[in-house]
C-alpha cells in the first residue's frame, strides 16, 4: 500500500505543513438574514485567536455535506492566519435535515441548485456587516479586501462560477464573477456537459486559481482528463493543477465519514492538500512571494509531492 502520511514524503520541502500560530475558534452557528431573497442562511466561522485583520475563506461543500466539511483543511488555514466561512447549502445533509434541490429534475435542477449555491456565497459577502452582529468576536477581524471562495465537487462548481466561469442555462450564457472574490481553489471540479458547464466555460475565468483532483476522481461517463478542463480551459496566467496519485473523490479532507482527508482503508492525502492549499493563499490573498515561488512548476511543491502527485502550472 502506498503511503501519503507527511513523513514518506520530503517534508522539508512542505510549505507551513505544521499547525499554525493561531488558535483556531469557531462560532458554531450564525444565521444571516438575505431580504433580497426572503432566505435564511446558517454558516459555521472558524477564525484565529489575535486582532488581525485575516483574509476571509468562503468554503462550499459539496453536495449532502454541510458546514463541517473539510473541517480539519479549514482549521489548518485558519491556524496560519486566515477566517472560514462555511455556508449550508439548501442540498445539506444534516441530522434533522436531507437534501433538497429546485423542483425541476435532472439536469435543470442541479443547475439551478448551483445558482442558488452562488447566491448563498454572495449573500455571504453581503452579510458581513451582520455576521460581526452575530459574533461580536470577529469584529474588525475580516479583511474585506482579502477575500477567496473554495469549494469541493458540487462546491468546486460554484468556486468556478463566482471566479469567472460561465454556465448555460435556459438558452442564454450566464455569469456569476464577483468582483470582491480575489481567488479560487476549486476540489474535484467538474468538466464541461454538467451544470450546465459547456466547453467555453472557462474563457474568461481569469482569477488565480488552484485545482485539486485525482487519478482515481472520477465521474461516470467522462475519462480521467475530464476533471482538468477547467485547468485546461482558463486562461494562462497563476492557475495550477494538483492531481493525486490514488486520490479518489472523497480523498480530500471532507468526503462522508472521511474525515481529515483520510480514506478508509487507504492513505492519508492531507499533508499534499494542506500544503499546496495554503501555499496558494498565502501567494493570493497574502501576496507573499515565497508562497508564490514554492508553486511555481519547479519550485518547492514539486519536490514536496515527488511522485505522489503532478503538479502543473500556467
Amino acid at each position: 500500500m502506498v503511503c501519503y502520511a507527511a513523513e514518506a514524503v520530503a517534508v522539508e520541502s512542505a510549505y507551513k505543513l505544521d499547525a499554525g500560530p493561531f488558535f483556531v475558534q469557531t462560532v458554531e452557528k450564525v444565521v444571516l438574514h438575505c431580504k433580497k431573497r426572503d432566505k435564511e442562511l446558517t454558516v459555521r466561522v472558524y477564525y484565529p485567536k489575535g486582532d488581525g485583520p485575516f483574509p476571509v475563506i468562503v468554503f462550499s461543500h459539496g453536495f449532502g455535506a454541510n458546514t463541517e466539511a473539510f473541517a480539519g483543511v479549514s482549521r489548518h488555514w485558519v491556524g496560519h492566519g486566515y477566517i472560514t466561512i462555511h455556508p449550508q447549502h439548501a442540498d445539506a445533509r444534516t441530522a434533522d435535515a436531507k437534501p433538497t434541490l429546485p423542483k425541476f429534475g435532472g439536469l435543470r435542477s442541479l443547475t439551478a441548485g448551483i445558482a442558488e449555491r452562488v447566491r448563498d456565497v454572495s449573500t455571504v459577502f453581503d452579510a458581513l456587516d451582520e455576521l460581526e452582529k452575530n459574533a461580536p468576536d470577529l469584529k474588525g477581524k475580516m479583511d474585506r479586501n482579502r477575500i477567496g471562495v473554495s469549494g469541493h465537487s458540487y462546491g468546486a462548481c460554484v468556486a468556478m462560477l463566482i471566479g469567472g466561469a460561465t454556465i448555460e442555462a435556459e438558452g442564454k450564457t450566464r455569469s456569476f464573477a464577483d468582483p470582491r472574490v480575489k481567488c479560487i481553489l476549486p476540489i474535484s471540479a467538474a468538466g464541461s456537459g454538467e451544470y450546465g458547464l459547456t466547453k467555453e466555460s472557462w474563457k474568461k475565468a481569469d482569477l488565480p486559481a488552484l485545482y485539486i483532483t485525482g487519478t482515481k476522481d472520477l465521474r461516470p461517463g467522462y475519462d480521467a482528463s475530464w476533471r482538468r478542463e477547467p485547468f485546461d480551459g482558463s486562461p494562462p496566467k497563476d492557475k495550477y493543477l494538483l492531481v493525486i496519485d490514488g486520490a479518489n473523490h472523497f480523498s480530500f479532507g471532507g468526503g462522508p465519514a472521511l474525515g481529515g482527508g483520510r480514506l478508509l482503508g487507504g492513505a492519508d492525502y492531507a499533508p499534499l492538500v494542506k500544503s499546496s492549499s495554503l501555499a496558494f493563499w498565502d501567494a493570493y490573498l497574502k501576496n507573499l512571494e515565497d508562497a508564490k515561488t514554492y508553486l511555481k512548476a519547479d519550485g518547492g511543491l514539486s519536490r514536496f509531492v515527488g511522485d505522489k502527485a503532478k503538479l502543473s502550472a500556467k
